[in-house]
């Protein structure tokens, strides 16, 4: 121990004699065009010597002989780089730099800069993404621009989120598009490190480039490339550790008791209690010291004992000469869950390869293959959260000599399914690769091709094993579960072929600039699939199919196809960078369509930049002032099938009777009906925006308003059961989002302290606005209306839970209410004086006359902020993200006690109504009735929440100690993810965790390092 405090004591005093033997000292001035600067940073390139100006702009430093650079930076100006070998004073001059104006942004086919755009485009630097340790990149999106909804109902591994673009606008396929360098592909897809910038096309005057792949928006993935004369090592790795955000808490083995013998009482108080007072005392006397026979299970903490542990790791590798420049990354990712026997893997390789064959001429080579691995109980995740949400823990789940427990009825036990259900494993294969050709023939003309094939590639095979459940320790005879062994294999594939050319040119005439692109593309897909099942294994350690019965075996396979072929192209034009106009349009051809194949989406945009005016520019403290509108048409050809428009025969499970001796034939059959007349939904987006910045960047706000109306909207018609098929996909629907978007930033620096903060938020509200052929449309607890958001609660309306002494003679399936009851309000459904309005109740609680519109699942008020922080080495950042307005429809064992004569009791359910407790927030127990366990606005709940998203502290290591070791950079982080959330949610439900089979939502604590050598 002494040798190593020695050591590194001596390492020490050598770091700093070196770093100060043979010191100078440099002196400056540093000045803008209007005189000097104060407070402006002086650091030496490459260590943390530095200083700041003084009132008046000067500076004096301390620089080590060796040193020959100068940094100089300010917010709101341009840093510089001086030199100052042989020199001792120095004077610079900044220039302004009005942050993110000259940035190059990501667009359709192309790039723009930040401050021409006139259509609404949401930034994200690949830089804030990586900054958390998640899993998959569809996580990190989550609160980084406005407009864009993320949420995630899962914490399993390897579970993505789901991403929203500006509202629900459809009721099918609702994902947006997302290209990665140009390529269709899949967001998670790519590692968070590897991505260098992300762009969202919000509206569709941004987004119309892409057509009838657009009407979801579009995100645009621009991957990180390799720099001309450049060589570098990136590693960056973490280890996290993952529990659970909340959880719901369940009475022990006593409260169980009492509450299913009140359920019995309140179904019936001349039934004897099924769990006297005797027994209910000696349980409770022997359940520490027996728990064989007086079972006190906690079935979460039984079944969910996974280590949740986690590493990921990334290294990317950047080399390039005047001539080739490539980029090479790898990462791994491995995930256990919070359950036993679950894990994900996956591996990522990306190489993107640039090649200058001439000036004028130069290659492109891409390559990016993903493999990812899954495993989980074969019972599934799903089944495992609900049963352990479900069994009272008067049942055991394991005895003292290892047999398993009977759990609910000898059928369902948590814990023998995550240990003894089998193992299903899902094995993903991706590769993408683009080869493309750029030529610059002349001064402003480029021409480029692309051809980009992608192959994927699934198998999954599922194996059920049998084990044994126990009604008692001494029990000889096994309940079986399940009654046979199975394998199932499945495997698809599918490979998409894309290739578009594109021609660009760009033309300057004194004040007025052109730009004018024009390009063709066509894709086509073809996948196929296929299965096979066997039963009855006698090895079930020998899991393939020839190893099972072939008794009862089964195989199936398809294979589906389809194209798109469009033209498109765009006119940008400019008038001294003040006046902007764009017009884009695509024409799309789909074989997905008959009638009308063919369809134009157009759009047209323009801005002002107001602070370039004139009258603008004796306003020193406005940088930037822009206002925006544009309108677009998109359209959608994701119709849920490739033939909707032709008569298909079904051969898969049509079996008929003929012949001379009976005898099953397999045969064919129609079972859909067709409709040529199907075509496009159609999206119309009118959009209006303001962009700000002032005081040097110090503050800058975009705000954006907009209109998105879907018309023609795609879904199947009821038709008759006498008609025997289903009915046909038909243009049915139309609806309307209108919303607002807020971006506001703020950046300084004083001294060594800089930060920044950040706030989004943004609000949609959701529009039925015609059902064509159809009043309403119903579908469980949900209906969708003109006038009212798609899939609002539909549910029976409340009054509190009825007192002593109040009489409420309205009855629900034959109960009336007694004391304890939700009151029921009776909607008025009879018309008495004969006018043809109902002007009273009719005393009886219907389906389908008394349920109203009770809330929205849609989230409105969606906002974020964001706060960063550095000093010196050290860094701090924190990342708030929240809903403002959410409905959560409890139902089933979220919220009802004995959930279909069944389930288990909750803590927060025990404060239910007794003559003792007449302010209880819940209404009396039962058993068999139903009054109180039906969807009504009583187990309506606010999902409205605010969480601490990420919190990361950041320690640099210093240049001085760097140099020595040849190392670039070097940053150490601990983060922690989802640690706090503020909500109004019932006791252990998560505000994004959905039902109770639902993985629910996870935190996570870990540790990193980020070296560039």
């Amino acid at each position: 121990m002494q040798i190593k405090k020695l050591l590194v004591l001596s390492l020490g005093l050598l770091l700093t004699i070196g770093l100060w033997a043979q010191q100078r000292t440099v002196t400056g001035t540093v000045s803008d065009e209007s005189g000097p600067l104060p407070g402006v940073n002086v650091v030496v390139k490459g260590t943390t010597i530095g200083t700041i100006t003084t009132p008046d702009g000067n500076f004096s430093l301390e620089v080590p002989e060796d040193e020959s650079t100068l940094i100089v930076s300010f917010i709101g100006f341009v840093s510089q780089e001086v030199d100052i070998a042989g020199k001792s004073n120095v004077a610079v001059t900044l220039q302004a730099d009005v942050i993110g104006l000259e940035e190059v942004v990501a667009v359709g086919y192309g790039v723009q800069k930040k401050v021409n755009l006139t259509g609404s485009v949401g930034m994200v630097e690949g830089g804030e993404m990586a900054k958390q340790p998640v899993t998959l990149a569809s996580e990190a999106l989550q609160g980084l621009t406005p407009g864009v909804t993320v949420s995630k109902n899962s914490g399993a591994p390897g579970s993505g989120a789901t991403i929203r673009i500006r509202g629900l606008t459809t009721f099918g396929q609702k994902d947006p598009l997302v290209l990665i360098d140009g390529v269709e592909g899949n967001l998670n897809s790519v590692d968070p490190n590897d991505i260098e910038t992300m762009s969202v096309l919000k509206d569709a005057a941004s987004a119309s480039i892409y057509g009838s792949r657009g009407a979801n928006g579009v995100i645009l993935i621009t991957t990180k490339r390799a720099q001309k004369n450049q060589f570098t090592i990136n590693y960056k790795g973490w280890v996290g550790v993952d529990d659970f955000t909340t959880l719901p808490d369940f009475v022990g083995a006593i409260d169980y008791m009492n509450a299913y013998n009140r359920a019995y009482y309140n179904d019936d108080p001349d039934v004897d209690a099924p769990y006297s007072e005797a027994y209910i005392q000696e349980y409770q006397q022997n359940m520490g010291s027996d728990p064989d026979n007086y079972p006190n299970t906690n079935w979460q903490n039984v079944a969910l004992t996974g280590s949740g542990f986690k590493h990921n790791h990334y290294v990317g590798i950047t080399g390039g000469t005047e001539k080739l420049s490539s980029r090479a990354s790898f990462s791994f990712l491995d995930q256990d869950g919070l359950i036993e026997n679950n894990n994900y893997k996956s591996y990522t390789v990306r190489l993107n390869n640039d090649y200058k064959v001439k000036k004028w001429i130069s290659i492109g080579l891409d390559i990016n293959g993903r493999y990812s691995s899954k495993d989980s109980p074969t019972a599934g995740l799903g089944n495992i959260f609900d049963q352990a949400n479900r069994i009272p823990s008067i049942y055991a789940a394991q005895f003292s000599n290892g047999k398993y427990g009977p759990g609910w009825a000898l059928t369902q036990n948590p814990l023998a399914y995550v240990e003894a259900s089998g193992n299903t494993n899902d094995k993903w294969y991706r590769f993408n690769g683009k080869l493309s050709a750029t030529i610059n023939p002349i001064t402003g003309l480029t021409g480029k091709v692309i051809y980009a094939p992608t192959y994927t590639s699934n198998n999954n095979k599922a194996f059920s094993r049998q084990y044994e459940l126990y009604e008692t320790p001494e029990s000889e005879n096994p309940a079986v579960q399940p009654s046979q062994s199975k394998l199932v294999q499945k495997h698809s594939n599918s490979w998409t072929n894309s290739f578009n050319a594109i021609v660009t040119y760009d033309k300057s005439i004194e004040d007025h600039n052109f730009s004018v692109m024009v390009g063709h593309e066509n894709i086509d897909y073809y996948g196929e699939n296929m299965n096979g099942t066997r039963l009855d294994y006698l090895f079930p350690d020998y899991q393939v199919l020839n190893a099972g019965a072939e008794e009862g075996q089964t195989n199936g396979g398809s294979a589906s196809e389809w194209a798109l072929s469009s033209q498109f192209g765009r006119l940008t034009y400019n008038y001294k960078g003040k006046y902007l106009v764009e017009a884009n349009a695509r024409r799309d051809g789909s074989s997905r369509f008959t009638n009308e194949r063919w369809e134009v989406f157009p759009s047209f945009s323009a801005a002002w930049r107001v602070s370039e005016e004139s009258f603008a520019q004796d306003l020193e403290w406005l940088d930037n002032l822009k206002v925006r509108a544009s309108w677009g048409r998109l359209g959608n050809q994701n119709v849920g099938d490739n033939y909707p428009f032709m008569t298909q025969v079904e051969l898969d499970n049509q079996y008929y009777i003929f012949g001379q001796t009976p005898a099953v034939n397999p045969g064919g059959a129609v079972t859909t009906l067709p409709n040529p007349n199907l075509t496009w939904e159609y999206t119309e987006t009118s959009n209006f925006g303001v962009d700000v910045s002032v005081l040097k960047g110090l503050l800058s706000l975009t705000a954006e308003y907009y209109i998105r109306d879907t018309d023609r909207i795609i879904d199947r018609e009821d038709v008759a059961e006498i008609v025997g098929l289903k009915g046909p996909k038909i243009n049915a629907y139309a609806v309307q989002n209108k919303g607002f978007e807020l971006s506001l930033r703020h950046r300084n620096s004083i001294g060594d302290f800089n930060y920044e903060v950040g706030v989004n938020y943004d609000d949609v509200k959701n529009e039925v606005t015609d059902l064509y052929n159809k009043e309403e449309w119903i579908s469980g607890s949900t209906i969708s209306l003109v006038g009212e958001p798609m899939w609002s609660y539909y549910l029976y309306d409340t009054d509190g839970l009825l007192q002593e002494g109040e009489t409420h003679d309205i009855s629900y399936k034959g109960h009336s209410p007694v004391p304890g009851d939700i009151k029921y309000i009776d909607q008025l459904s009879v018309d008495t004086d004969g006018d043809g309005i109902p002007d009273a109740g009719d005393g009886v609680i219907l389906a389908e006359d008394d349920r109203v519109i009770k809330g929205s699942s849609i989230s409105r008020h969606n906002y974020s902020f964001d706060i960063n922080m550095s000093y010196k080495i050290f860094d701090l950042s924190l990342f708030f993200q929240g809903v403002g307005k959410k409905d959560v429809l409890f139902t089933g064992k979220q919220a009802f006690v004995f959930d279909n004569s069944s389930g288990n009791v909750q803590t927060w359910q025990m404060d239910y109504w007794t003559p003792e407790n007449t302010g209880a927030s819940y209404p009396n127990f039962y058993f068999t009735n139903r009054h109180n366990y039906t969807s009504s606005a009583y187990w309506l709940r606010s999902g409205a929440y605010l969480r601490l998203k990420n919190i990361q502290f950041g320690v640099n290591v210093p240049k001085q100690v760097l140099q020595k070791l040849d190392i670039e950079k070097c940053r150490f982080f601990f983060s922690g993810q989802n640690l706090l959330t503020f909500d109004d949610m019932p006791d252990g439900w998560d505000p994004e965790t959905r039902g109770a089979s639902n993985y629910p939502i996870v935190k996570t604590l870990s540790f990193g390092v980020d070296v560039t050598f």
